[in-house]
C-alpha cells in the first residue's frame, strides 16, 4: 500500500522517481520550424499561375464577348441608318433620268492581315494572275487541302464590288461648303465658311459604289483601289474589311446665266458657289456633251479640282439638260449594234463612273485644320467595311405565259407549243413593243417567285447557278435560249441596255460554277464583270433593285462578316 506523502509536492520521492518520463512527454510534442520543400514551392507557384491564367482568360473572353457585342451593335445601328438613307434614295429614282448605271464585278481579295498570313502560297512579288489564283485557294472545309474558289462564288476571298448610280427628285441638301468672291473667283480658304453651304436642290444624281482611298503618303492612284496592288503598296484598301462603301449624291441645278460667260449658282444667304461647270452643246462633235457628270469635270473656277476629287457636291445642270446633252451625244456617236463591240468613245457609260479606275476617292481621316476642304472629304463615307456590295435588278422585260394551269411538257416555248407551260417565255421586249405587265419569274413547285437578273449567283445555296432553277443570271440569256434553244448562242447579244458579260451566252440548264476559268469568249473571266446602262431612248427600265451588303470588322472582333439584304421597288 502506497502510504501518503505529507511532504510537499516538491520534496515528495514519488513526484521525483516520474520527473524523466515527464520530459520525455514534453520533448514529444515540441513545434518543428521547418521550411517549404522546392516541390512544394514549385507545386504552389503553379497553382497561383493556373489560378492566374484562369482569371485572365475569363477577363479576356468576357473582353472579346464585350468587344464583339460592341461592334455588332455598331453594325446593327449602321444597318439601320444605311436602310433609311437607300430608302429614300431608290423610292425618289426619276423614271424619265437620263440615265441609270449598274456595272456588277467580282474581284479576289483577302479578308483582313490575319487571313493573308496564315494563306499558303500567296507570295507578295509573284505576278499579278499568281497573286490572284492564289487569293482564290483557301481551305474551306478544314481538310488541310486547300479548294479553288470560283469567280462566280462569293465569300471571304471573293468580293462583289458593284456600282449603281440614277437620277433622283426630291429634297437633297449640301454636304460641302466653300463659295467664290462677288468677281467670281475662288474665295480665300478663311472664307470658305460655314462648313456646310446652306443650300438644297429638288435634283440629284446618286453614285454608290467602293472608294478609292490613299497610301500612307496620302497619295491617291490605281493602285489604291479597293484590292489592288499588294499589301504594302495599298496599305489602306487593300484588304477586303478595309473597304468603304460610297454614297455621293451630286446636287443638280442649272445656274442663272443672265451673264452667258459667268454662269452663277448662289445659296440662300446669296453667296456664289464653286460648282461643276458644263459649256453649252457645241454645233457638232461630242467634246463636253458629258460633262457636268463626267468623271474628270472641271469647276467654274480654275484650277480647283475634278468631280472624283470629292471636294464638292454640286453641278450645274438638271435631269432635263443633262438628258438632251446625253441624247445628242448618243445621236452624234452611237455605239455599234451589237455582236460588234463599241470603241472606248462609244462606251458613254464609262466615263460616268462606271469602269476601273474612276471611282470617287477621299481621305477618312478628318485632316486638321478642319476647313469645309477637308470637312467635305467626309461626305462620301457611308458604310465602313464593306466587303461585299451586290446589286441586281427585276423588271418586265420578257412576255411569259401567265396562265397558271397550263402544264405542258414542253421546257420552253416552241414553235409548235408557242405558248409552253406556265411561266415560259413567248417573247421578249423590244423597242416599241408592249411587255405582259408583270415582273419577269420563275416558277417553283409551283409558286410564281420573282426573276432576278446580273452577274451569276447562287441564290438558294444548292452549289449551281442556273438559270432554269431560278439563280442570278444575266438578262441576256434568257433573251437569247427562251425562243430557241437549238439555235446556236450568240455570245454578247442580249437587251439593248446589256453592255458587259462575264462569258459568252449560256444555256438555261449550264452551271455556271463548271464553267472554265480564263480569257477566253467561251470561259468565265477570272474578274466576271456585267454593265447595263439604261440611256435616255430605254424606256423599260427596272421595277426592283436587290441591294446585298456585308460589313466586317477590319479589326476581327466578329468571326464573319454580317450580312445584310435590302429590296426596293423604284418608281414607274
Amino acid at each position: 500500500m502506497i502510504e501518503k506523502c505529507e511532504m510537499p509536492n516538491a520534496k515528495c520521492g514519488i513526484a521525483d522517481s516520474h520527473r524523466a518520463p515527464a520530459r520525455v512527454f514534453r520533448s514529444a510534442f515540441r513545434i518543428r520550424h521547418s521550411a517549404f520543400t522546392l516541390v512544394e514551392l514549385i507545386i504552389s507557384i503553379a497553382l497561383v499561375l493556373i489560378v492566374m491564367l484562369g482569371i485572365n482568360y475569363v477577363f479576356r473572353m468576357t473582353s472579346q464577348t464585350i468587344s464583339s457585342g460592341q461592334q455588332l451593335n455598331e453594325q446593327v445601328r449602321n444597318n439601320r441608318g444605311a436602310q433609311a438613307v437607300m430608302y429614300d434614295d431608290f423610292s425618289r429614282v426619276a423614271p424619265d433620268g437620263a440615265c441609270l448605271l449598274l456595272r456588277s464585278r467580282a474581284i479576289a481579295a483577302f479578308r483582313n492581315a490575319a487571313d493573308l498570313a496564315n494563306d499558303r502560297d500567296y507570295v507578295e512579288t509573284a505576278t499579278a494572275l499568281a497573286r490572284q489564283t492564289a487569293t482564290r485557294t483557301v481551305d474551306l472545309d478544314g481538310d488541310g487541302v486547300e479548294e479553288t474558289v470560283s469567280p462566280a462564288t462569293y465569300n471571304l476571298r471573293n468580293h462583289r464590288v458593284d456600282v449603281i448610280s440614277f437620277f433622283a427628285r426630291g429634297n437633297f441638301d449640301r454636304q460641302t461648303g466653300g463659295k467664290t468672291t462677288p468677281s467670281g473667283t475662288a474665295a480665300a480658304p478663311a472664307s470658305e465658311q460655314p462648313l456646310l453651304a446652306p443650300q438644297s436642290t429638288k435634283e440629284a444624281w446618286i453614285w454608290y459604289g467602293h472608294l478609292r482611298l490613299p497610301d500612307n503618303n496620302n497619295a491617291f492612284s490605281t493602285s489604291t483601289d479597293p484590292g489592288a496592288a499588294t499589301a504594302s503598296v495599298n496599305p489602306r484598301n487593300f484588304f477586303a474589311s478595309q473597304w468603304i462603301l460610297a454614297r455621293q449624291a451630286i446636287l443638280l441645278q442649272h445656274p442663272d446665266m443672265s451673264n452667258p460667260t459667268v454662269p452663277v449658282i448662289k445659296d440662300r444667304n446669296g453667296d456664289r458657289q464653286i460648282f461643276f461647270d458644263a459649256s453649252a452643246i457645241p454645233a457638232t462633235g461630242t467634246t463636253g456633251l458629258l460633262a457636268p457628270l463626267d468623271y474628270s469635270t472641271g469647276t467654274n473656277v480654275a484650277g480647283f479640282t475634278n468631280m472624283y476629287d470629292s471636294r464638292l457636291d454640286i453641278a450645274g445642270t438638271s435631269i432635263a439638260d443633262y438628258r438632251k446633252r446625253l441624247s445628242v451625244r448618243l445621236e452624234r456617236n452611237p455605239p455599234p449594234i451589237p455582236p460588234t463591240a463599241p470603241s472606248a468613245s462609244q462606251r458613254w457609260w464609262d466615263f460616268l463612273f462606271l469602269t476601273d479606275g474612276r471611282r470617287f476617292q477621299t481621305n477618312p481621316d478628318i485632316v486638321r485644320p478642319v476647313t469645309s476642304a477637308s470637312f467635305a472629304k467626309q461626305s462620301p463615307i457611308f458604310l465602313q467595311g464593306a466587303s461585299q456590295f451586290i446589286v441586281e435588278y427585276a423588271g418586265d422585260f420578257l412576255k411569259q405565259n401567265l396562265k397558271a394551269d397550263d402544264t405542258s411538257n414542253n421546257a420552253t416555248a416552241t414553235p409548235t407549243d408557242p405558248v409552253g407551260r406556265y411561266g415560259d417565255v413567248i417573247d421578249v421586249y423590244e423597242a416599241g413593243d408592249s411587255t405582259d405587265g408583270e415582273i419577269d419569274f420563275y416558277v417553283q413547285n409551283g409558286v410564281r417567285k420573282i426573276r432576278w437578273y446580273g452577274l451569276p449567283r447562287d441564290t438558294n445555296g444548292d452549289g449551281v447557278i442556273r438559270a432554269d432553277q431560278g439563280d442570278v443570271v444575266p438578262l441576256r440569256d434568257l433573251w437569247q435560249t427562251a425562243l430557241a434553244p437549238t439555235i446556236p448562242l450568240i455570245a454578247n447579244v442580249g437587251a439593248p441596255f446589256e453592255k458587259d458579260f462575264p462569258v459568252n451566252a449560256q444555256p438555261l440548264n449550264r452551271d455556271y460554277l463548271t464553267l472554265p476559268v480564263g480569257t477566253a469568249a467561251a470561259q468565265l473571266n477570272r474578274d466576271p464583270e456585267y454593265t447595263c446602262a439604261w440611256g435616255p431612248a430605254d424606256i423599260v427600265r427596272p421595277r426592283m433593285i436587290r441591294v446585298t451588303i456585308v460589313l466586317d470588322d477590319p479589326a476581327g472582333r466578329l468571326a464573319e462578316g454580317q450580312m445584310l439584304e435590302y429590296i426596293f421597288t423604284l418608281p414607274q
